[in-house]
């Protein structure tokens, strides 16, 4: 509903899976739920014309740059992940 919203208004829509806390992504959730959600995220986008950016691992974070939650960056990590973002896989949204 919220990628109809904004198709409608002619907002161009990009879907982005943030990094995770690299201690919680093991080899088995990497290939498995990982991977698939990924999967299924990426092919109910492209019918859509959706860009799709997965930055679950790919990110130069630490376990350090995140909070107790485990989700959400701290301000030296999210200053981190700004930076090496808009330099890189998401260089686009400077356009």
């Amino acid at each position: 509903a919220m990628v109809d919203t904004l198709q409608q208004r002619r907002i161009d829509v990009t879907v982005l899976l943030y990094p995770r806390m690299p201690v919680t992504l093991t080899e088995t959730a990497r290939r498995t739920t990982i991977a698939r959600f990924a999967a299924l995220s990426q092919a109910a986008l492209a019918t859509r014309g959706v860009r799709f950016v997965d930055l679950t691992d790919a990110a130069p974070l630490t376990d350090a740059d995140f909070g107790e939650d485990f989700d959400h960056l701290l301000p030296n990590g999210n200053a981190r992940f700004s930076a090496w973002a808009l330099d890189g896989p998401l260089a686009f949204l400077q356009e």
